[in-house]
């Protein structure tokens, strides 16, 4: 008769089993990618790559650039995200970037030179009041202090309110409503400019206004519950190109504008 294999014969075999499904787990965690986005920051006007630019994953993290203008974010979770691209001296970038588990995205961005319309100062024996590009690099709240024709939102004021989406923000300010997929529109009456804006003879679709994140210009259209509610720093609201300042047109500023700043 064979022999029946013993407990100790039972004890080698288990291990032998448990010892392949641990290296068959090992060889497969090391075959799967994670998720990451790798990039190089340039300058739009020579492709010169620039050195110490901050990248910012919103909410993930964020880093500088190195020597040759290139940076990296590993172990991203999947998902729709915001890259954020800052420089001193040049107009800073905001891209929607969409990845996929175990995905790996490179890109480039390029940042323009930052053309800027600073304010009239006047200097006072008490300057405490004056706006300062240092204090206030956004000129948000100097164009507040000024009132120059748009509306203006605090966090404190949206804090308030205890939403639960962005788009909840714009409910109720007239002339503005929200149209499906969180697109924001300034409506001036029958032809609305979700649907048109005019240069000259020729005739542009508005898909929404213009949504300028920390100074970038987003795509239309643009889903401003996007932006979350805490990351909300303070808004401002323009109807059309007539009230909205130098810094903040752009091509689609007959859209009207939402400028929003984050913290």
């Amino acid at each position: 008769m064979p022999r029946r294999p013993g407990r100790s014969g039972f004890l080698t075999l288990a291990v032998l089993m448990a010892s392949a499904v641990i290296t068959a787990r090992a060889q497969q965690a090391r075959t799967v990618k994670s998720t990451s986005v790798v990039g190089t920051v340039a300058r739009a006007a020579t492709s010169a790559p620039i050195v110490g630019a901050s990248v910012e994953l919103i909410g993930i993290g964020s880093v500088r650039t190195d020597s040759a203008g290139t940076f990296r974010f590993v172990d991203v979770p999947a998902g729709t995200l915001m890259l954020r691209t800052t420089m001193i001296g040049l107009r800073p970038s905001l891209k929607v970037l969409s990845l996929g588990a175990t995905e790996e995205i490179h890109l480039t961005v390029t940042l323009d030179a930052a053309v800027q319309e600073l304010p009239a100062m006047t200097v006072r024996e008490d300057s405490s009041r004056t706006p300062s590009l240092l204090s206030d690099p956004t000129g948000f709240d100097a164009r507040r202090r000024n009132a120059t024709g748009g509306l203006y939102i605090l966090a404190a004021d949206i804090e308030k309110k205890h939403l639960v989406e962005t788009e909840e923000i714009f409910h109720g300010i007239p002339s503005i409503y929200m149209d499906t997929g969180g697109i924001v529109v300034v409506n001036r009456g029958v032809n609305s400019t979700r649907d048109l804006e005019r240069k000259g003879d020729q005739f542009y679709h508005c898909i929404g206004a213009q949504v300028v994140l920390d100074g970038a210009p987003m795509p239309q259209p643009f889903n401003i519950n996007e932006v979350s509610l805490d990351r909300i720093r303070a808004i401002e609201v323009y109807r059309g190109a007539a009230t909205t300042p130098a810094p903040l047109r752009t091509l689609k500023t007959n859209c009207g504008t939402i400028a929003i700043w984050t913290k």
